[in-house]
């Protein structure tokens, strides 16, 4: 069923439509020719209604034709009659990003938002509209607060979600570290990276919301809008802190890595050395030469290892003493 609501501020009383198909949009579009502020959502499963709809508003046909595009990126222009511009819906889903775009048009008797599949801002407005247009609606900006603030509120969520991955794989990378743990990292930075443009975007959005000089948003409603726009700033800053946070860990836990196996390196190239001057000697009494004076000697075997043993003895505590081993 599409969604429609009529504002009168004056009095505060809302009016809601029950519309099933575009035959029954006629009364929303009767409101607002009647000079009434409307509330339209076009959901899944109407999006196909909402073209002839805002061409009956009098927007302009190529304009709405970027709903079928499905932009990835939210946007924001100026048009004749309204203000259109998009935002991403996001969810987290184990370090990964998916993102439903919203298609918002705003004028001064209405505001339509269309999207091709569910939203969890549009619902949350949907939630809470009733309550705040009773307490503190002046003017249809509050919607545009509305939509800000739950789009913050679910920005916010996913900042938390991804500092929770973030910690979660801090630990396992150094408890215990295998291939796929390096996998995971990898999904997490590129969807943290994914969601950091998101992030940036809707708040150059908002941003423009709030300083554009349209007769369709009230100055009182743009002092909110920027102060939504500075929350998303501080947002991509936090964005970017976890994902350094994320780099930092990978790269400690490579050191740690790195320095384990290079003090492995040096026992190993220590025992080398240990073995290299008693290899020598075991080649030069291994020769088949008839001329070994060492060969007749009585104790010449003992000597041999009497030498060996003094010598590895000393070299050992050499190397310990040094702490090459």
């Amino acid at each position: 069923m599409i969604f429609a609501v009529e504002f009168d501020f004056a009095n505060k009383v809302e009016r809601r439509f029950e519309l099933a198909d575009d035959e029954k949009l006629e009364p929303v579009l009767e409101s607002v020719r009647a000079g009434k502020f409307c509330w339209v959502d076009f959901d899944a499963e109407h999006v196909e209604q909402s073209l002839p709809f805002l061409e009956r508003l009098g927007l302009d046909p190529l304009i709405l034709a970027d709903i079928k595009q499905d932009r990835p990126v939210p946007y924001f222009v100026d048009i004749e009659d309204a203000l259109f511009f998009t935002l991403l819906d996001g969810e987290w889903n184990d370090g990964s990003l998916r993102h439903r775009p919203v298609a918002v048009f705003f004028a001064t008797t209405f505001l339509v938002t269309v999207h091709r599949e569910g939203s969890s801002v549009i619902a949350s407005m949907k939630r809470s509209y009733s309550r705040n247009f009773r307490r503190i609606a002046l003017s249809p900006g509050f919607l545009l607060f509305e939509l800000a603030d739950h789009l913050c509120e679910e920005y916010t969520e996913i900042v938390c979600q991804i500092a929770e991955d973030t910690e979660e794989i801090e630990d396992s990378l150094f408890n215990q570290a295998d291939e796929t743990k390096f996998a995971r990292v990898s999904d997490l930075i590129r969807g943290i990276v994914e969601f950091y443009k998101v992030v940036v975007f809707a708040r150059e959005v908002i941003h423009d919301l709030a300083n554009a000089r349209s007769p369709y948003i009230p100055e009182t409603t743009q002092p909110f809008l920027e102060k939504k726009a500075t929350l998303l700033d501080r947002l991509s800053a936090d964005i970017t802190a976890e994902r350094e946070v994320l780099s930092e860990a990978v790269n400690l836990y490579l050191g740690i890595v790195t320095h384990g196996t290079n003090r492995f390196l040096a026992r190993l190239t220590a025992l080398g050395t240990l073995f290299l001057p008693l290899s020598f000697l075991a080649g030069v009494y291994g020769m088949n030469f008839d001329y070994l004076p060492e060969l007749k000697w009585k104790y010449g075997y003992p000597t041999f290892w009497a030498v060996v043993l003094t010598f590895t003895i000393s070299v050992l505590t050499l190397m310990k003493k040094k702490g090459w081993m």
